[in-house]
């Protein structure tokens, strides 16, 4: 899941720090920064809000945190994946959710999260354009959840409180949008 392309397109001074075989940005002001941290968090989505979390953070006195990963939910807790997107993707959305807990949740200088996440894919699993599940849930046992939607509504709603519980301001973002035809876009940027 190599997103170096994060850092040259949105931000030179985020440093890449690769853990699990997964980049991880940190964006401060110096090295050894004491300041507040905003986390971006989310899936291959997030990204689009970087820029605007970077300049909000510099503008307010914060340091920034971004970890994304490609069709992976963040969420917290024994989440358990079994992906039909590629070979390997549950187990990297399973590291990513352990990341998430260790470098996100519990670093007491990150006072706010923002979740910017493809929440229609991981509330039905169903893939973009496609009738066909691509991502699921399983349980303990490693058996497939069989009601998909209610399981990761549990999930989320104990991620908003465990980090309540942990004096953490949570800000869920509303999902970008996804175009089903390109060439039916009649939007245009004003100038």
């Amino acid at each position: 899941n190599d997103q170096s392309h994060i850092k040259k397109r949105y931000s030179s001074g985020c440093k890449a720090i690769l853990i699990n075989g997964m980049e991880f940005f940190e964006c401060r002001n110096d090295s050894e920064s004491s300041l507040p941290i905003i986390a971006l968090v989310g899936d291959s989505h997030a990204p689009h809000f970087l820029d605007s979390t970077l300049a909000w953070a510099e503008k307010n006195g914060y340091d920034v945190k971004y970890f994304a990963v490609a069709g992976c939910p963040m969420l917290l807790g024994d989440v358990r994946f079994k992906s039909l997107i590629e070979d390997g993707h549950g187990k990297l959305c399973e590291d990513s959710v352990s990341l998430f807990e260790t470098q996100i949740v519990n670093d007491p200088r990150v006072q706010v999260i923002l979740l910017a996440q493809r929440f229609d894919l991981f509330h039905d699993g169903k893939g973009y354009l496609d009738a066909k599940r691509k991502i699921t849930f399983k349980d303990a046992n490693g058996r497939v959840v069989k009601d998909h939607t209610s399981y990761y509504r549990d999930q989320l709603s104990y991620t908003v409180k465990t980090i309540q519980k942990m004096g953490k301001e949570l800000i869920i973002l509303k999902q970008v949008p996804v175009f089903s035809n390109i060439d039916a876009c009649t939007w245009e940027p004003r100038l």
